[in-house]
């Protein structure tokens, strides 16, 4: 019997009436119970009363989990032992902590999404619990703490700190391994930390400007005052847990429910993890605990003695005042409680009553029966639809536009699951994605699924019958913007950076395959895996180019291939001129664009290397666009079909029976594309380039984009006009885009 059965059964049972639910005896009884029940409150409280803060910084409701504001945050210092520190309080049961770093507070464009935002990416929580955020970033940032002062001016603050020459050392580490996985050669640690020309330690070195802890706590201690901070000591987490976690339990008000049983040294990784009910212990991953290389001693010692100047590592502050607030009942004065309870017996005995009296009423409701079900009731669910990639597509884009459709809920993370986290096991990426209800689908992001083996696999074992999306643009394009991301990477680690024509060359002029965002755009090699295990039909391709200039039509696609009703509106997408693509309609802020690292405008590359880049993707193209059914505008087509209509209209005027194009660009007896056609000869525009770079050099040439020219006509006309040395006397309202032609006009003086 499902349950709708059961409920209409239980309705037509309206004649059952409580004629007399209660009797004095059974009055009695309820009381009794309720007045043995808060003795023993009133004896728990006195004999027991834990250690509160009469202030308490936290509000308790009636006990319903959602997500809550953080009551106290890691503010730093990085790598300083914050993981360490989240991870063991995380086993605290008063305890909800935040599983990634929001950067909310430092990063620019996150702070700009506003407080709900920043909501969104907290744990759900039961009010008696305490939410803990973790940004280890937001101690070295000079903004953060006036940020975060306007939010909440009583938050607690948890500060980590070790030996400064140590957390250098880890830092410089962390950013080595960044540059290993990015192919970057390294040099050692005695030559980024000291100045080449003076032998003295490099003040201006990022690893040890985060170490001046007392210049940063100036800027905290500005707005907050001393006794909203606990500084934990990262050394003694390390080598001794227990003491340090209950002094932050105490700080926190918090009961001492961490027993010291529960953390067991791993000899074999170095430090202290925590035991779980099986066999294995949580301990903290690869990337954390690593050991640090020999350090010639004469570095050390710059190091710890400031080189031989003013000692640059001043102590903290210490907090002298009394850190152990006064004992209460349960966070109640005594006289409180007595009076709640009072209070709270009256309220019993008047409900008991109400609900113990005649009444004609039925006994089932038909509002309780349906708020009881589980339909209604947001759930952590697997994801119905994974976008799979690729990396540089505009897999961040398509999420957001569908996150508009109400009934899909999108994950605002990457969550690498079938790539990086598949250990974690399928609780953990369940947990890891967002609430749901019933009829709605969930959708989870993750471009670097598509270049992964073994992810295919993976999530046909999870579900066979999955919907996937792949967006996919111009190998060479996406190489590019590849590219630009790992620079833009470099560039924030203070590391050299290389143009797009040196990594993708070899010395000897062929493409450099070895190279990460050449191989990435080979799709066909990746693709071949994945339709192993996938039907085509269960696989959305999408042409990024396409989203970025009709998100609308794309979102309806999408929706087609979901089976989802056509819900999200064409007036939801604006147009931003000023980033050259599509964002989404805001009723407050006006739109919502991706944050500035999308979208970034790409350098010219040099001719021939965008020539050699076509022949080498072309084959790969081919076999591409044999596996999916389809092909894409990657290359000159929009001219070819230009050319051969201006042949067509030339016919006309003389005529002549004019074919179809189809007719004309295909050979009859192999359907191959006619490479004897003269529109398709004149699209080699590499071959025709080669003939002129004989006799010009590339910096007598200016490359106008005709696409641009068309959807924008003034940047590409400012940059002709400077090529020329001109003045700019072509103002940008001269340009008037007519709606019946399809593009700009130029204003004349009579208003035509």
């Amino acid at each position: 019997m499902n349950y709708k059965d059961v409920k209409y059964t239980q309705l037509s049972n309206k004649t059952e009436v409580c004629s007399r639910c209660c009797t004095p005896r059974k009055l009695f009884t309820y009381f009794f119970i309720l007045t043995v029940t808060l003795i023993g409150l009133l004896v728990t409280c006195y004999s027991h009363s834990s250690v509160c803060n009469k202030n308490d910084f936290r509000k308790v409701h009636m006990r319903q989990t959602k997500r809550r504001l953080p009551h106290c945050i890691i503010i730093g210092a990085r790598k300083a032992g914050t993981r360490a520190l989240l991870t063991y309080l995380g086993v605290h049961p008063d305890i909800q902590t935040a599983q990634y770093e929001v950067h909310f507070f430092d990063n620019q464009d996150n702070y700009d999404f506003g407080y709900g935002w920043y909501l969104k990416q907290m744990p759900y929580s039961f009010p008696d619990q305490l939410t803990i955020e973790k940004s280890p970033a937001y101690f070295t940032e000079p903004f953060v703490p006036g940020r975060v002062y306007s939010l909440n001016s009583t938050i607690k603050l948890l500060l980590i700190v070790r030996d400064p020459v140590q957390r250098t050392i880890s830092d410089q580490l962390q950013l080595n391994y960044k540059g290993l996985d990015m192919g970057l050669e390294l040099k050692p640690f005695e030559e980024l930390v000291l100045n080449p020309k003076t032998g003295n330690i490099d003040m201006n070195f990022k690893p040890v400007q985060r170490s001046y802890y007392d210049v940063y706590m100036k800027n905290w201690l500005k707005y907050f005052p001393l006794n909203q901070f606990h500084i934990v000591d990262g050394d003694q987490l390390i080598s001794d847990p227990y003491p340090e976690i209950y002094k932050v339990e105490s700080f926190l008000g918090l009961r001492h429910a961490i027993p010291e049983s529960d953390f067991v040294y791993n000899a074999t990784k170095g430090f202290y993890c925590l035991k779980t009910d099986t066999a294995y212990h949580k301990c903290l991953s690869g990337t954390k605990g690593r050991s640090h290389p020999h350090i010639h001693k004469e570095v050390i010692d710059k190091l710890k003695q400031g080189d031989g100047m003013t000692a640059k590592y001043h102590p903290l502050p210490q907090y002298s005042g009394d850190t152990q607030d006064k004992a209460c009942c349960c966070g109640l004065s005594q006289r409180k409680v007595i009076f709640v309870s009072i209070i709270a017996v009256l309220v019993v005995i008047i409900g008991l009553y109400t609900v113990c009296r005649p009444t004609d009423k039925p006994v089932v409701n038909f509002k309780d029966i349906l708020s009881n079900n589980d339909y209604n009731k947001p759930k952590h669910r697997l994801p119905h639809c994974i976008i799979i990639g690729m990396r540089k597509g505009g897999t961040r884009a398509l999420l957001q536009f569908l996150d508009l459709h109400p009934n899909i809920q999108v994950s605002s993370k990457e969550v690498h699951y079938f790539d990086r986290n598949f250990f974690q096991g399928i609780s953990w990426y369940q947990k890891n994605l967002p609430l749901s209800y019933e009829d709605q689908i969930t959708i989870e992001k993750t471009p670097g699924y598509f270049h992964n083996d073994k992810s295919p696999e993976r999530i046909f074992r999870m579900n066979s019958t999955i919907k996937l999306i792949l967006l996919v643009r111009d190998p060479i394009e996406r190489a590019m913007s590849d590219h630009l991301q790992l620079m833009d990477k470099r560039s924030r680690m203070n590391l050299e950076t290389t143009s797009f024509e040196e990594k993708v060359l070899k010395d000897n002029g062929d493409v450099n395959d070895n190279y990460k965002p050449i191989q990435r755009s080979v799709y066909y090699q990746f693709m071949k895996h994945w339709l192993r295990f996938f039907q085509l039909e269960q696989i959305l391709i999408v042409d990024g180019k396409n989203l970025t200039k009709n998100p609308f039509e794309v979102s309806q696609k999408v929706e087609s291939f979901l089976g989802l009703e056509h819900r999200i509106s064409k007036d939801s997408f604006v147009f931003d001129r000023t980033k050259g693509f599509f964002c989404i309609k805001n009723e407050t802020t006006g739109h919502k664009c991706l944050n500035r690292t999308k979208g970034r405008t790409h350098p010219e590359i040099d001719e021939e290397v965008v020539a050699k880049l076509k022949e080498y993707f072309e084959p790969y193209n081919k076999i591409f666009f044999d596996q999916i059914g389809q092909t894409f505008d990657w290359y000159p087509v929009q001219r070819t079909i230009s050319d051969q209509l201006q042949l067509n209209y030339k016919g006309q005027e003389m005529g002549l029976k004019v074919k179809h194009f189809e007719e004309l660009v295909l050979n009859p007896k192999t359907r191959n594309i006619d490479m004897i056609i003269e529109p398709i000869q004149r699209s080699y525009c590499n071959v025709y380039m080669k003939n002129w770079l004989k006799y010009f050099p590339l910096s007598q040439f200016r490359i106008v984009d005709g696409d641009q020219l068309i959807s924008d006509p003034y940047p590409e006309i400012y940059k002709v006009k400077s090529f020329l040395g001109l003045r700019h006397a072509i103002p940008q309202s001269d340009f008037v885009y007519n709606a019946t032609k399809g593009f700009y006009c130029l204003k004349s003086d009579t208003g035509n």
